[in-house]
């Protein structure tokens, strides 16, 4: 039943004339609009996510490195001597540090690299000397500084010593993150003295 209004307007068609709603092709349209805009969001936080962690694991690699290199440069620094070894692939640096607060205490330090299993980087300090781990064959008592170690340049050395000074050349691979390197110089504080008990 349709109800004439006043003005001589059928009421029931201006009721389905104006809210008859979306018609289908509408509909397809604004759907399709809102998968567009949704895929470039989506595309845009993956894209952010992944970004995000390489540079996590990026920045997680050059600051192992770095405390690596600490450990180094402050064995180096402090020594009154080193001295420099290799072993086929294998380096070995040994040190007479000091340490101590207000009585000197000389120790021995050594840090051992082999390219075996990915590259490792290890340490060790002791009152007496150290051996190498190349011929002992074990690398038990020492403390695993770095994995995924290579030198800089393929087939080099991480090492190089001469007069007073250290190079330390290398860098570390990881599956996540791009590879990281690192070059340090550091100097003896001291003359060239004995090296003791460590060699």
């Amino acid at each position: 039943m349709n109800v004439t209004l006043e003005d001589g307007r059928d009421r029931g068609r201006d009721a389905m004339g104006d809210e008859r709603g979306f018609t289908l092709i509408e509909l397809l349209v604004y759907s399709l609009l809102l998968s567009i805009v949704v895929t470039i969001v989506v595309s845009i936080y993956l894209s952010s996510n992944r970004v995000e962690q390489e540079v996590r694991h990026s920045t997680t690699s050059t600051t192992e490195l770095q405390v690596a290199v600490s450990s180094l440069d402050s064995g180096v620094r402090n020594a009154s001597a080193f001295e420099l070894t290799t072993s086929g692939a294998n380096e070995l640096l040994r040190a007479r540090t000091a340490g101590g607060e207000e009585v000197l205490d000389w120790r021995c330090t050594a840090w051992y690299y082999a390219p075996a299993g990915g590259g490792k980087l290890w340490q060790r300090s002791s009152a007496a000397a150290i051996s190498d781990p190349s011929a002992t064959g074990t690398t038990d008592g020492w403390t695993l500084l770095l994995s995924g170690v290579t030198p800089k340049v393929v087939g080099g050395r991480i090492f190089a010593a001469s007069n007073r000074t250290v190079v330390i050349d290398m860098g570390i691979t990881s599956e996540d993150a791009p590879k990281s390197f690192i070059r340090s110089e550091v100097s003896q504080r001291t003359p060239g003295q004995d090296g003791g008990a460590c060699f």
